[in-house]
């Protein structure tokens, strides 16, 4: 394969544009490997006939609940808060899966994770109102995932930076630095 004049003046300098083509095989297979036992995990939430937090369903949230009024928590936003960052943390997975598949997170992959996981979340709630009379549609489960997205999108972007710039590796390649 022929070398562009910046990959081998990166080369030269020690430069690296991130991990090497093994290492980077090495992880993109684990991160299949993480990302499909996480989708048949997420399907599994998405898709269950009855709300997974009620009853019938996969978790219960009551001692939560319990703990946050035990808080002094008003009554009317207990649940709402407990079902909204449930749904955050379902979709952290998502975003950091989707960020640590690029060779160098950037964070334009949190927008873009955010943006993703809201189709898909969308796109559930859609399914679950055509398909699962027991499972009710609500955009703010789709917000709340978008922003799980994002938070563990921007984790892994924030975890590379300091370990690029630990190794020595700069944030631009010589020759590439931006206008």
């Amino acid at each position: 394969m022929p070398r562009t004049p910046d990959a081998e003046r990166s080369r030269r300098a020690g430069v690296s544009d991130g991990p090497s083509g093994r290492a980077l095989a090495w992880r993109r297979l684990v991160l299949m490997v993480l990302g499909i036992a996480y989708g048949i995990g997420l399907w599994t939430v998405l898709f269950w006939p009855v709300h997974v937090d009620g009853e019938g369903g996969l978790i219960r949230v009551d001692g939560i609940i319990d703990v946050l009024a035990g808080m002094g928590m008003p009554a009317g936003i207990r649940y709402s808060l407990v079902q909204s960052g449930l749904n955050a943390v379902l979709f952290l997975p998502f975003g950091a899966l989707w960020a640590a598949w690029f060779r160098r997170p950037r964070f334009h992959l949190v927008i873009s994770a955010t943006l993703l996981a809201s189709g898909v979340s969308l796109a559930a709630e859609f399914a679950q109102r055509a398909f699962l009379p027991d499972r009710t549609f609500d955009l703010r489960d789709v917000v709340a995932n978008g922003v799980g997205a994002g938070i563990g999108a921007l984790v892994v972007v924030l975890a590379v930076r300091p370990a690029r710039v630990a190794a020595g590796v700069p944030d631009r390649i010589p020759g590439r630095e931006r206008v």
